[in-house]
């Protein structure tokens, strides 16, 4: 699911919350929190990134 989600920050111009949505997480929290443990950042710095 992060994975997914990762893929969706780089290539769309979807919100941070509609990409938890799409990647299975029903709380924007909780994705954020998940993002951050598993990637070692936040998912709106991988949005700036790109």
């Amino acid at each position: 699911r992060v994975f997914l989600a990762t893929q969706l920050l780089r290539e769309s111009s979807l919100s941070i919350n509609e990409v938890a949505s799409q990647s299975g997480f029903q709380d924007q929290a909780y994705f954020c929190r998940v993002f951050k443990k598993i990637k070692g950042c936040a998912p709106g710095k991988i949005r700036a990134q790109h």
